[in-house]
């Protein structure tokens, strides 16, 4: 009655009482059908930020080792012992190197450069160490690689590598010690007490002692070298040391029991009239 056409309205009941108009231009309050739902009620977005969240905290602390760099921590005893073998000079050292970095370290190469106060220089490589502290015996020092928070613990040889001439000439030496008593002792009972060799045998032996010994009375600066890879980790320290004439004198008393063939042909039981070392402090000296 008296309405225009082309329009409808809601009926009584009808099921959605919130529609009313089909045709007209009034706004719906249902969104239009395919409109993209915000990113912030997607729950996949929400998955997705926990997710990352999770990953970036689990990688932390090996970002955070990362920044730590390359560090190489080294500590020494604060005792050294100095000896000889046959005169070639020998220093054992007990030291700890740490990794304190944040990446692996490779260890190439530990040695000593020793100083007299004369300005004599004498360059001693760590060619042997004891793998434990009741080891009796040394292995050869090889390169070696440290981890983050990895520590290596051991005492370390220190002496100057013969040449083939010099090895040649100690084991001649040595050799003819050695037949020369075994020639005595062969008369002998196997329980006769040691013999003593021929002077022509162990004067070559003293001689050689003579010609290599190093130690002599005075104050030794020593230079710790480590060498690395990478090379930025590598750490040199310095060091001092003193020998006195006493000193000295017992490390050249070892010779007189050559004849014997001890510490030739064999290493008698140590006790402290034939101690064939030194023990000295060792001071670091800073830089």
């Amino acid at each position: 009655m008296g309405h225009a056409r082309g329009q409808g309205y809601a009926r009584s009941g009808d099921a959605n009482p919130g529609w009313r108009s089909i045709t007209s231009g009034e706004a719906s309050m249902t969104p239009p059908t395919g409109a993209a739902t915000p990113l912030y009620l997607q729950w996949e977005f929400w998955s997705a930020l926990v997710a990352l969240a999770a990953l970036i905290l689990s990688q932390l602390p090996p970002i955070l080792v990362l920044f730590k760099g390359t560090k190489l921590r080294v500590e020494a005893a604060a005792q050294i012992i100095v000896s000889h073998r046959m005169g070639n000079p020998n220093l054992l050292l007990s030291l700890n190197l740490g990794n304190v970095g944040g990446s692996d370290v490779r260890v190439r190469a530990i040695d000593f450069e020793a100083t007299r106060g004369t300005g004599e220089k004498l360059l001693m490589p760590g060619n042997q160490y004891y793998e434990s502290w009741t080891s009796t015996s040394a292995v050869m020092l090889t390169p070696f690689r440290l981890k983050p928070n990895e520590d290596w613990a051991h005492a370390v040889n220190f002496f100057p590598l013969l040449s083939p001439e010099e090895e040649k000439e100690q084991r001649q030496l040595s050799f003819d010690l050695r037949n020369n008593i075994m020639a005595k002792r062969a008369l002998l009972p196997k329980d006769a007490p040691d013999v003593e060799a021929d002077e022509k045998v162990v004067l070559p032996l003293k001689a050689l002692y003579t010609k290599r010994n190093r130690w002599a009375p005075g104050e030794y600066t020593l230079t710790l070298n480590v060498a690395t890879e990478p090379n930025r980790a590598s750490v040199r320290k310095h060091y001092r040391f003193t020998l006195f004439e006493s000193d000295c004198e017992l490390l050249r008393g070892v010779t007189e029991q050559y004849s014997y063939g001890a510490w030739i042909i064999f290493d008698p039981p140590v006790n402290q009239w034939n101690r064939p070392t030194v023990i000295t402090q060792l001071k670091e000296i800073p830089i």
